[in-house]
């Protein structure tokens, strides 16, 4: 990130968006009446945040913002190497010993539903 763009890389094994992960409220409740929460996700995004504050547009395939892509992925991508990220190795970062994970189609992240937790 920098002060004007923003590049968002997604990991996981899914394609769309996590409900228990969007606080409950009047935004939630329209998203998931209108089905926005059921459309796929790019798995990056590249958003100018002075011409576009809200994120609304993704810049990623733009060949005019390339450069402005290819260092930002850089940037990340030594980031990770520098930190150990376990993402670089493929699968899932294990969670921490007594740690509690939501399945992504649980919708509350305080489900007393036993089947919506890994």
């Amino acid at each position: 990130r920098t002060e004007r763009y923003k590049l968002i890389r997604y990991y996981g094994d899914h394609e769309g968006y996590v409900p228990a992960n969007i606080d409950d409220g009047l935004s939630k409740d329209f998203h998931v009446r209108h089905g926005f929460l059921e459309k796929k996700r790019e798995r990056e995004e590249l958003l100018d945040l002075y011409l576009d504050p809200v994120e609304r547009v993704n810049l990623a395939g733009d060949p005019r913002y390339s450069d402005v892509y290819r260092d930002l992925a850089a940037r990340l991508e030594k980031w990770m190497r520098d930190t150990g990220d376990p993402l670089l190795k493929g699968g899932r970062v294990p969670k921490p010993e007594g740690a509690v994970v939501n399945r992504v189609t649980c919708m509350h992240p305080d489900s007393k539903n036993p089947d919506d937790y890994e």
